[in-house]
């Protein structure tokens, strides 16, 4: 709305629609407008429409610089022009919820990264409905206790054998659901409800989310499939259980789905009440 009357060779160079983004900008940021300009004090004086002038001056140079309009110079529809600019588009990276180790021995030390840059791997994450193709997955190692840190899990050396314990982490912000592909709480959590309240099964909410969000994503990711759904509720439920009863989950590391879903109920089950 804001490109087509700049092609009118009478233009304002500031059109009402984008001193209205202007406005919500200012309103949204309050006294942190300020930040926006070199010399904050000499707008401290103006008025709130004079301020959103301003403001809207910076957000015009700004979509230009990005080459936003969707209109080339003579007019036409830029046949290369995207609504979703993927030089503006967030650069995701899932990384551990902990900042130092947390063993009580180790005393709060520092965690270091195990991945080298060349070998970190790249998943899929859905946030929310948004899908993001190449994230950047960080695993964390505490050099003391050797305790992996991930989004989603801790996992220690506890015997002999060197068999890990993993700890299902309740505050997790991320889970992993796939071979390469992981979500965030919102799309679990609207996995449980979905199932719960329409009764839908795990095949049917994956056709759900493919037709409804998938089709819309010029993405290469593939489609849910219904397994992935399936790990979703587990790893949800196991972590909303798990907190309700104030329970760190923990497990024998590398269990197929099945056993951690027999595990979680012996565990959590309350002898059946559950």
């Amino acid at each position: 709305m804001h490109a087509k009357p700049q092609l009118n060779e009478h233009y304002h160079v500031i059109s009402g629609w984008i001193k209205a983004l202007a406005c919500a900008l200012n309103e949204k940021l309050g006294q942190n407008t300020s930040e926006l300009f070199e010399e904050p004090e000499e707008i401290s004086e103006l008025d709130n429409n004079r301020l959103n002038h301003e403001v809207a001056i910076k957000l015009d140079a700004l979509y230009k610089l990005l080459n936003m309009s969707p209109y080339d110079n003579q007019g036409n529809h830029q046949a290369t022009y995207k609504e979703s600019k993927k030089e503006i588009e967030p650069a995701c990276v899932i990384c551990p919820s902990s900042m130092e180790c947390q063993t009580e021995s180790c005393n709060g030390r520092n965690l270091h990264l195990i991945t080298k840059d060349h070998d970190v791997p790249r998943v899929t994450l859905i946030k929310e409905s948004k899908l993001y193709e190449k994230v950047h997955l960080l695993t964390g190692e505490c050099q003391l206790c050797y305790t992996k840190y991930f989004p989603d899990h801790e996992t220690s050396v506890r015997n002999a054998q060197g068999q890990g314990v993993k700890l299902y982490l309740n505050n997790a912000k991320y889970l992993k659901v796939g071979q390469s592909v992981w979500v965030d709480r919102v799309f679990s959590g609207g996995v449980v409800n979905g199932m719960y309240h329409f009764h839908a099964s795990a095949s049917a909410f994956a056709e759900f989310w493919n037709d409804t969000f998938w089709s819309a994503q010029k993405i290469q990711a593939r489609k849910f499939s219904q397994r992935q759904i399936w790990h979703a509720f587990i790893q949800e439920s196991i972590r909303t259980v798990a907190q309700s009863s104030k329970i760190c989950l923990e497990m024998e590391d590398g269990l197929p789905i099945e056993d951690v879903t027999k595990q979680a109920f012996i565990q959590l089950g309350e002898n059946g009440v559950i």
